[in-house]
């Protein structure tokens, strides 16, 4: 069952769970723009994801997947509760060493996700090297390998002085108000954000490197 999932559907991530056995399978989506996105004020997501989920269930009849809405504070939670068999565009490290999961190879790369700062004249790719004296910006429930996959709040803030935000968007904002000094997020969505506003790009410094979760 698990192999003929593997095989049938472009994701990053499959879960080992036993309810595999039905027809429904559940997909678990959370907010990661801009593959996974929900409409302002609105109980609906897009994105390629959704997409993708569409197109699953177009092509072949065996299975139907079907969303279920979790976030990322609460995914484990969520898995573990039942509310979901598999996620899409997740990855081993974020959180979920020591859960019953199995990992798929991953089939569909992105840019990953890069540093965001204020442009300025001093400042180049050297200003990405170091945290110490830096405000950081990160997501909520956003597992980041500089450090360590740790995604618990308060060692954030204690050793990064990382405020956290709900969406990318705010990130750009604070860093152009200049109300944090380091941002992370996806490379896709920064450049979708400068082509919306391209009076942002000059202002912005942005790291060469990328990768999931930097």
């Amino acid at each position: 069952m698990r192999k003929a999932i593997t095989n049938l559907i472009i994701i990053l991530l499959i879960f080992a769970n036993t309810g595999w056995c039905a027809e429904t399978v559940k997909v678990g989506l959370i907010i990661f723009p801009p593959f996974i996105e929900q409409e302002r004020g609105r109980d609906k997501y897009t994105g390629i994801a959704v997409e993708l989920i569409g197109l699953m269930n177009s092509f072949q009849g065996r299975y139907r997947f079907v969303t279920v809405t979790t976030s990322a504070p609460r995914k484990q939670r969520d898995f573990e509760n039942g509310l979901y068999d598999m996620m899409m565009f997740d990855d081993i490290n974020w959180g979920w060493k020591g859960y019953p999961v199995e990992a798929s190879q991953v089939i569909l790369r992105g840019d990953g996700e890069v540093y965001v700062a204020l442009a300025k004249e001093e400042r180049g790719e050297d200003y990405f090297s170091d945290f110490r004296n830096k405000k950081m910006i990160g997501h909520i429930g956003y597992h980041y390998k500089f450090a360590g996959f740790n995604s618990d709040p308060g060692y954030l803030k204690k050793t990064f002085s990382m405020q956290l935000t709900y969406d990318h968007g705010s990130s750009v904002r604070m860093i152009l108000r200049e109300r944090g000094d380091i941002a992370v997020m996806t490379r896709a969505y920064l450049f979708r954000y400068m082509s919306e506003h391209p009076e942002t790009e000059s202002k912005l410094l942005i790291s060469k490197k990328n990768g999931p979760g930097i």
